[in-house]
């Protein structure tokens, strides 16, 4: 096992997938747009989404003949196959663009949910070099 894989599976020995909430509570229309873009996943949810995945034999999407983005456990029927395991940047993600009629955005243009995930994923990788320094 390789110094990344032993460190997650440390981390994820004292928690269950059950013990993962949502970090902001959105209202989740089943769109699939959180499922669009490139999020980078922790060590740590990389393990417990392996796991979860092993032991509910769900098989990720066949490649895209594009390079489209969407997570390969976005099902046809833009339903997330590892909901109750998905990641913490997915559990971040600020569903309510319905709500203000911004849904058909295009990805490029400025939106506060992408800059919002921007600023949350490179706090995270902060954090975790603070950690890994000894200064967190």
């Amino acid at each position: 096992m390789n110094d990344e894989r032993a460190v997650a599976a440390a981390i994820h020995a004292g928690h269950r997938s059950d013990d993962v909430t949502d970090l902001y509570a959105g209202d989740c229309r089943g769109c699939g747009e959180c499922c669009s873009r490139f999020l980078p996943v922790s060590p740590f949810d990389r393990v417990r989404l392996e796991a979860y995945v092993r032991r509910n034999g769900i098989e990720p999407a066949e490649p895209r003949a594009v390079c489209d983005l969407l997570c390969p456990y976005l099902t046809d029927g833009r339903e997330c196959a590892v909901y109750a395991a998905r990641p913490e940047i997915c559990r971040a993600y600020r569903c309510d663009r319905h709500k203000r009629g911004e849904l058909g955005m295009f990805f490029g243009a400025e939106c506060a949910e992408v800059t919002d995930m921007r600023e949350l994923a490179e706090a995270m990788a902060r954090d975790v070099y603070r950690k890994e320094q000894g200064n967190g």
